[in-house]
């Protein structure tokens, strides 16, 4: 499997997961010229409810790098812009609902005796 199989097997799992765990998937690869956004969903709270923009990272566990080590200033900076952009051109989001956003990443690595191991990480795209 090649760089965007493997990318694209990574997004199939993390939806996957995160609908398992009460998200519900509002978009997906969104691109803008600045960067891009994997996923959004919206998962309700008894409070308020959360917009997680999440970034989906799959590595091979003997690799040099965690998921999140690999993600470059760059990288970081331009999901960021992403992100900024898509509150921008969805103003339905920010009109007065209690609702917090949340950068996270998903994390897959492969090359397990066992298959895979993957982890949610909420909040870990923070500045």
């Amino acid at each position: 499997m090649n760089k965007t199989d493997w990318g694209q097997v990574g997004e199939r799992m993390a939806e996957d997961f995160l609908t398992s765990h009460g998200h519900q998937i509002l978009d997906r690869n969104i691109r803008y010229q600045v960067g891009e956004i994997d996923l959004i969903t919206l998962k309700r709270g008894h409070k308020e409810d959360t917009l997680h923009f999440i970034e989906v990272r799959v590595r091979k566990i003997n690799g040099m790098q965690t998921p999140l080590e690999s993600i470059s200033k760059m990288k970081h900076r331009r999901f960021m812009k992403a992100v900024e952009l898509y509150m921008n051109q969805n103003k339905k989001w920010s009109m007065g609902l209690h609702l917090q956003c949340s950068l996270d990443l998903l994390s897959i690595q492969t090359g397990l005796k066992r298959g895979y191991k993957l982890e949610f990480l909420e909040g870990a795209l923070i500045l």
